[in-house]
């Protein structure tokens, strides 16, 4: 999704920049939270993917002009403030990855409606900044990375439809996609429909990233070396 503190440009200007303050030789700096990318992770809206906004469907915030101004893309521009608390935004593939769209969101406040048109296609399942209460209107499977005293072990489990679920921070999984019934070995069998939830996010508490296994090790990455970085491909030290 769009970086919010530099709203998409990759630029931030002195008094934009959060502490610790670089030194003031110029007007503007590469944004510290998304390393001048303009985008951030779409964990802000409870999935891990390292999905970018499709250009014709994200609002373009642009801090530099007055609010209400007409936009290149034809829309208005919004106030930071406004597009914080209150928006829609449509979430893609990066750079040819995943050509279709992945997730529709819209939000007030910390309340978000999320709409998945397909499951999570990262390898690795992620944990959050936050917790959340979440309240699917449509049954969906999801993998979930667990550990007990042998270490960690991944198991699937349906979440079902018109309930109410709390999830920690520490929740670490990957959705698959929308819950179609059991076949005939009783695997859930997964169908090609849209997932809608609706979420109620907590407020930060921790950092967040991916927590792969690889030749055997399990290692945590943050989400900024996973997706940026390289960390997606790299092995587990």
């Amino acid at each position: 999704m769009r970086c919010e503190t530099c709203q998409g440009i990759g630029k931030v200007t002195y008094d934009q920049h959060p502490e610790p303050k670089p030194q003031p030789f110029g007007s503007v700096f590469p944004c510290p939270e998304c390393a001048g990318s303009g985008i951030t992770h779409c964990c802000d809206g409870l999935t891990a993917c390292n999905d970018i906004p499709g250009p014709s469907f994200e609002p373009e915030l642009r801090p530099d002009l007055p609010d209400g101004a007409t936009l290149p893309n034809g829309m208005k521009n919004q106030t930071t403030s406004a597009a914080k608390f209150m928006g829609k935004s449509v979430i893609w593939g990066k750079d040819g990855e995943h050509a279709t769209a992945y997730m529709t969101r819209y939000w007030i406040g910390r309340l978000r409606l999320h709409v998945f048109h397909r499951g999570d296609q990262d390898p690795d399942a992620h944990d959050h900044p936050w917790g959340f209460w979440t309240f699917p209107f449509t049954s969906y499977v999801e993998e979930v990375v667990e550990r007990d005293e042998d270490g960690h072990y991944k198991r699937f489990q349906i979440v079902p439809a018109w309930r109410l679920n709390y999830r920690p921070a520490t929740h670490t999984h990957r959705v698959l996609g929308r819950y179609g019934g059991f076949d005939v070995m009783g695997v859930p069998v997964i169908v090609t429909a849209p997932i809608v939830t609706l979420v109620w996010r907590g407020k930060d508490e921790r950092k967040w990233g991916f927590l792969k296994h690889r030749d055997g090790k399990w290692c945590w990455v943050h989400w900024k070396s996973y997706v940026f970085g390289g960390g997606k491909s790299a092995p587990c030290e």
